[in-house]
Parts: C-alpha cells; structure tokens; sequence
C-alpha cells in the first residue's frame, strides 16, 4: 500500500511539471507572485532581492542550456518562457524605467546582443524574429511574448509548458481578441480562417 501511494504521489508530481524546463516551475512562481492584471509589480519584485537573485538564476540556466526536450511544442514553451524571463529580468536591472524605448534609441532594448540564449548571444529582437517566428512558424507568438510595453498583451502568470500552450492556439484567446482589435478586419477574418 505504501509502494502504491508512493507511486501516486511521484506520478502526481511529474505530471505536474511535465514539459517544464527546470527553471520554469521557478519562473512560474515568480510570475504568479508578482503579475497582476494590472501588469508586473516591478517596485515589489525589485525591493526582494531573494526574487531578484532568483531571476538572474533563471537567466543564467537559460544562457548556459537549450530546451531539453526535442519536441516541436516543448521548444516552443521554452523560447517563449526565455523570452518573457529576459525582458522581465532586463526591465528589473533598470528599474525605475518608464519604457523599455528609453534603454537605448531605436529599440535598443530589444536589438542589443545583450543576452545569452542556450550558450549563443543574441538579442530579444534576433531571439524573436530569427529563430522563434521562423522555426515555428506560429503567428500567436506575437501574443504569447510580452516587451514590457502597454501595447504588448498581458504577460501570463505562469510559464508556458506543453498543457498550457492553448492561449499561443487558441483562436479564442486573448491574444486572438486583440488582434481582431488591432488589425484590419479583413486580415483579422483571414488569421483566423486559416485556423493560423
């Protein structure tokens, strides 16, 4: 009976953090702690310096590894999470900041080779433009990466992992809403009946 029970709570917990990164399950509680619907608690995290340093941990492990995983929808989790986590960790190294345009002129924040990604350096705009959209060739990307901005979409309050990556597919989703928003209607009906 005890094996049993045992075996249940190993498989309860596994099946909790299937498709995580190890970092993620970290990530996520950072999230859930500091995102609100009003945005990200950036003066609250910032006067932590446990969660500060935590952060900067969960930057380094995506510096030094990629996705451990081979599968298509557990590397995508992973570029999206790194992404978040890197412009999350950006804005609280500079933070007070009013906006991420005022780091560097011309998108700077975003164009610097600044980060390091599975072992190479790059910039956000390279890690978005040159290896998530055309790897993935997934459009909701763009609503599941967050740039800090009150234009972006709401950054979520926990990480991505292969049960949660509806709101990347979801025509449904925010993300979905605020494009039909945003753009024409005709190229909003387009997105959408395409299932893209």
């Amino acid at each position: 009976m005890k094996r049993l029970f045992a075996v249940i709570v190993w498989l309860l917990l596994y099946s909790s953090t299937f498709g995580m990164e190890a970092w993620e399950s970290n990530y996520t509680r950072l999230l859930q702690k500091y995102v609100k619907t009003s945005g990200v608690s950036y003066s609250v995290w910032k006067e932590n310096s446990a969660d500060v340093q935590a952060l900067k941990e969960i930057i380094n492990q995506i510096g030094a590894s990629g996705p451990s995983s081979q599968e298509r929808e557990a590397q995508l989790a992973y570029y999206i999470n790194a992404y978040n986590a890197l412009v999350l960790a950006g804005v609280l190294d500079r933070y007070p900041l009013r906006s991420v345009r005022d780091v560097a002129p011309f998108y700077g924040f975003f164009t610097q080779n600044n980060i390091t990604v599975a072992g190479n350096r790059t910039s956000l705009y390279a890690l978005e433009r040159k290896l998530l959209i055309p790897r993935f060739q997934e459009p909701r990307i763009h609503f599941a990466i967050n740039c800090a901005s009150r234009s972006c979409p709401p950054l979520r309050s926990e990480a991505l992992v292969l049960h949660n990556l509806s709101p990347v597919r979801d025509p449904g989703s925010m993300g979905a809403k605020i494009l039909r928003q945003r753009v024409s209607p005709g190229f909003a009906d387009k997105i959408s009946a395409t299932g893209v």
